[in-house]
């Protein structure tokens, strides 16, 4: 039976808003508040607790049962900052009756459910090598959760890793400057949840994105979120040198690959330098760094993942 105004108000109209299906049975097709609260699947699921009970035939829903549906509802809206219509909670005595915006609100929910409104904690790691080069630097670095799932909580929930480069000091030759000014020009290279297009904390991102910096990248890998990493090496970010003073030195380039394996995501960053007939010296650095979701309506059942890296190269 339909959910209408009018309608006689069924635990078949209660269990496809909580799980997706009439049986109470979870259906991650279908446009419910489980498939975000709870486990979902894929880009579905931020990996909450307290997931809505399926109600068993013939039972009548409570009053605190429906209310309990739509302050989840409101929790998740507040984190993805989603406009959901208001509804009021009923309260025992009540005459039930339909809701006429819960459809739309659940919809919403699932629409927007890649966004956050916040940011939370930051870890953060810096992986250097201050010994002169002058063919390539290889810096491998990896972000370690419990499992796949832990990941997807992570990155479904709003949660992000990011990676910058610098280098400085040493001297200050023509080269060292003009890798100086590439690393400042390359920005901040951030991977999301997946390929769609999500604000979070106010910033846009989609798959791979680009903030900050200058001059346009040869390969930035906006079709390349956590969901579209293989246990294979992808490249998501290449720049090169810039042009004018810089010219010289126009060959040589970043690039970043990212792979992802049972909730292990590890990021390779190269320093190439392409003209080998002087050393870089001073500091070189690729700075990784973790944006945890928010916790403000959620709770942390993504977990502390590890950081490490390592350098290499001559």
């Amino acid at each position: 039976m339909a959910y209408n105004q009018g309608d006689l108000i069924l635990d078949d109209h209660y269990n496809k808003f909580a799980t997706g299906n009439i049986d109470g049975s979870a259906n991650h097709s279908v446009n419910n508040v489980n498939s975000i609260l709870a486990d979902g699947i894929d880009d579905k699921g931020y990996g909450q607790t307290n997931s809505l009970p399926s109600i068993a035939p013939g039972v009548e829903v409570s009053a605190t049962q429906w209310a309990t549906m739509l302050n989840a509802i409101n929790l998740l809206g507040s984190h993805q900052s989603s406009n959901i219509t208001a509804i009021s909670n009923p309260i025992t005595g009540d005459v039930i009756a339909t809701y006429n915006n819960l459809q739309t609100n659940i919809d919403t929910i699932n629409t927007r459910r890649l966004n956050a409104a916040a940011v939370g904690q930051t870890i953060t790691l810096d992986t250097t090598r201050t010994a002169s080069w002058q063919h390539k630097i290889t810096m491998i670095q990896s972000v370690s959760f419990a499992s796949r799932d832990h990941a997807r909580y992570f990155f479904n929930a709003g949660g992000t890793i990011s990676v910058q480069f610098s280098r400085a000091y040493g001297s200050s030759n023509s080269k060292n400057v003009a890798w100086s000014a590439l690393c400042n020009a390359s920005g901040l290279i951030v991977l999301s949840s997946d390929s769609q297009w999500k604000t979070i904390a106010g910033t846009d991102y989609q798959g791979t994105t680009k903030i900050g910096g200058s001059g346009s990248p040869n390969v930035i890998a906006g079709n390349l979120g956590y969901h579209q990493l293989v246990s294979s090496y992808q490249t998501v970010f290449r720049q090169f040198g810039g042009s004018g003073t810089y010219s010289t030195y126009s060959s040589n380039y970043i690039e970043v690959e990212m792979a992802a394996n049972a909730g292990v995501i590890t990021i390779i960053t190269s320093y190439n330098d392409v003209d080998t007939t002087v050393a870089v010296d001073g500091t070189l650095k690729t700075s990784l760094t973790v944006n945890a979701p928010s916790t403000t309506h959620l709770s942390n059942v993504w977990g502390t993942p590890t950081l490490s890296g390592s350098q290499s190269g001559t």
